[in-house]
């Protein structure tokens, strides 16, 4: 596996959620001073997690209560993923945030081994099995734009 960026942070600059039509935007900031702007707009364009992925915390600015050792790693193999699924992204920020959780985001592919489900079980889980569901993005709707082969909510 090749290298990876660490030591970057996650700045949330628009929230994008019902009341802003301009959807979500947030700024990766690297340990090199380089600054990545993602939007709704340029996510689908942004490439480079495919050959070095990235792993970047989120500190906020006013942290309830006080960080704890434990943290919470989220994985979004593209910018443009983690944007479809953005509002339950949120909710896990904000949760871990109120629970004095570190929390840090992987950008890129996983390393081979970590890709693998640690059991079976994983697989046949009651969530898996009985609540399929095509996942379409939040914001699909609101552009009047919907992936492929999916012409209503599931």
């Amino acid at each position: 596996f090749g290298p990876i960026d660490v030591a970057c942070t996650i700045h949330v600059d628009r929230v994008g959620l019902l009341d802003d039509e301009r959807g979500p935007a947030l700024t990766l900031k690297f340990h090199d001073g380089e600054e990545l702007s993602i939007s709704t707009e340029n996510a689908h364009n942004i490439d480079r997690f495919i050959t070095r992925p990235a792993l970047c915390e989120y500190v906020p600015k006013h942290r309830p209560v006080q960080a704890t050792d434990v943290g919470l790693v989220m994985v979004s193999n593209s910018p443009s993923y983690l944007l479809r699924l953005w509002p339950p992204f949120l909710n896990k920020l904000l949760y871990a945030t109120d629970a004095g959780l570190r929390t840090f985001l992987w950008l890129g592919e996983l390393p081979e081994g970590l890709e693998k489900p640690s059991s079976q079980a994983c697989f046949e889980s009651m969530q898996v099995t009985q609540h399929h569901r095509r996942l379409r993005s939040f914001y699909d709707s609101r552009l009047g734009v919907a992936p492929r082969g999916v012409d209503k909510m599931d």
